[in-house]
């Protein structure tokens, strides 16, 4: 369960991170989960506010497929089938893939409250990788870019099968509707 005002750490707690000395955002909203049959979400979301001191590069994605860093275009566009999309994770690095389905229905468990609870999501984007994993565990919050890079879509979910090639798929978030949810902008 998020507050607002938690602390963003990077590295992550799960990845040895402490606070104060790695403490390098804030959450400043989120979008609450709605759990149990016949609810459905649209995203699961949040955005966080930058502590001051801290570097960032707002235009440039580094660590794409092919080790990679191409500048952001700044724009937020709707994604297609089949169309070609990479995103940089937490923990499977640049990865590359293809939008196997849009508007697709998903459902899994989610912890809340230290208790496992069913979620359900609808209007998502379905994506494919060209091997392995698109994402896992941990790659969360990922933005998905097609290859103009325009922002499509946020990683939220994944499951360890299901792709023709023997991966997992992974769903992500509509970028327009994230930001919407949000009331923010790229």
């Amino acid at each position: 369960s998020a507050s607002v005002s938690d602390d963003i750490l990077s590295p992550a707690y799960a990845d040895g991170g402490r606070r104060p000395c790695d403490t390098v955002a804030g959450m400043r909203q989120y979008v609450p989960i709605k759990f149990g049959q016949g609810q459905s979400n649209l995203v699961d979301c949040a955005v966080a506010r930058v502590n001051e001191g801290v570097a960032i590069d707002r235009t440039t994605v580094a660590g794409l497929p092919n080790g990679q860093a191409r500048s952001i275009s700044g724009n937020v566009t709707a994604i297609l089938e089949q169309e070609r999309v990479m995103k940089v994770g937490r923990t499977t690095g640049g990865t590359a893939g293809f939008v196997r389905g849009v508007g697709i229905n998903v459902g899994g468990f989610m912890t809340s409250q230290g208790f496992k609870q069913q979620a359900f999501f609808s209007n998502q984007i379905q994506i494919e990788s060209d091997s392995g994993n698109f994402s896992e565990g941990g790659d969360s919050g990922s933005v998905v870019f097609n290859d103009d890079m325009d922002a499509v879509g946020l990683i939220f979910a994944g499951s360890a099968k299901g792709a023709k090639g023997g991966g997992g798929l992974s769903y992500a978030n509509p970028m327009g509707l994230v930001l919407g949810a949000l009331q923010a902008s790229l």
